[in-house]
């Protein structure tokens, strides 16, 4: 993840730096359409690590919310007598 922030940070600079010193121009050169592709590459790969840890982090609180009810519930059963458990 830091990786993916100083590079993106190192382009968003040269692409400052290839502006700066490069003659002027009515649109983009080739070398700006280059960098400008990199640095929307890195965002959609950290925008990607973004929602994948989204995704575990929803995975991990939907686990722990299914296995707490089911404790729960099963502790309901044996001090109501209706179901004998074995807890393991």
């Amino acid at each position: 993840m830091a990786l993916l922030v100083t590079l993106f940070l190192v382009l968003v600079n040269i692409f400052n730096s290839v502006t700066a010193n490069a003659p002027k121009s009515e649109g983009l050169t080739a070398v700006e359409t280059w960098v400008v592709m990199c640095i929307l590459h890195v965002f959609c790969v950290l925008s990607e690590y973004a929602i994948i840890l989204k995704i575990i982090q929803v995975r991990k609180a939907y686990y722990y919310v299914r296995t707490t009810w089911a404790i729960k519930r099963k502790e309901w059963y044996l001090r109501s007598g209706n179901i004998t458990a074995d807890i393991h």
